[in-house]
């Protein structure tokens, strides 16, 4: 038998909308270059092949100013390369860091949502994109500037990206955003103010961004990459999981 091609990795810039394919970096789609994915399309990775992508993403990840995160399928990996993983990861400078699910369903059009103590008010222009980039560093935990150099002056962010703010009594507590790509409604970048979780309001915003993003594209199908905490919020709007992920960063 031949073996199959060594997987590509390739600098991405949109987030990667299949349901269990490729690998992105932290901000999804920011039509900016300060956080460029880096993203492993593989098929049934080989355990003989796999050393080639932990290897190659590290180098693309050290050319960058921020280097972002390799995303792995797990349900992409036969068995000996999911059990050599760590190991071409650890021999490659890279560390896990965290785990995460790939989530996906047939779910839309959703019912407009109503929150009784959020608006829900669209990213439409600087200030409220800078809004939208600080509220995601405070949930996500690391410093203002960064989540700024990830969306500030994005032009694909304040027009294609379906991107929400809620607000409560006028100040954004949460946001979410869903972007068209490969026929799917893909979910980016929830988050929601540390200071004000478990009130429902990362679902609704959720649930906003879906239901504008459908009714604008006419898509039925969404997908999203989930990290452990807001794993749980998903299946009640209707996705299915459909892939564990591991995140690796570099170890230097």
């Amino acid at each position: 038998m031949r073996a199959p091609p060594a997987p590509e990795v390739v600098r991405d810039d949109t987030a990667d909308s299949t349901d269990s394919t490729g690998s992105t970096g932290p901000t999804g789609p920011t039509g900016r270059t300060g956080r460029q994915a880096v993203r492993a399309v593989p098929a049934l990775l080989p355990g003989v092949a796999l050393t080639a992508v932990p290897n190659e993403a590290a180098g693309i990840m050290r050319s960058k100013s921020h280097a972002g995160f390799l995303w792995v399928f797990e349900d992409l990996l036969d068995d000996g390369a999911r059990a050599a993983l760590g190991t071409a990861a650890e021999q490659a400078g890279l560390r896990y860091a965290f785990p995460g699910t790939g989530m996906a369903g047939d779910l839309l059009p959703v019912p407009e949502p109503v929150h009784p103590e959020l608006t829900f008010v669209r990213v439409d222009d600087d200030d409220l994109l800078r809004a939208y980039a600080d509220l995601k560093a405070r949930a996500y935990g690391f410093p203002l500037e960064d989540g700024r150099d990830g969306l500030a002056g994005s032009s694909l962010w304040k027009s294609g990206v379906f991107a929400y703010l809620g607000l409560r009594d006028g100040t954004p507590v949460t946001c979410a955003a869903t972007v068209e790509a490969e026929g799917r409604l893909f979910v980016v970048l929830v988050a929601t103010d540390p200071a004000c979780e478990r009130r429902g309001y990362g679902e609704a915003v959720t649930r906003k961004a879906l239901y504008e993003g459908a009714r604008a594209a006419g898509l039925t199908r969404a997908t999203l990459h989930a990290t452990a905490a807001g794993a749980p919020v998903y299946p009640r709007i209707g996705f299915r999981p459909n892939s564990p992920l591991r995140f690796y960063a570099l170890g230097d």
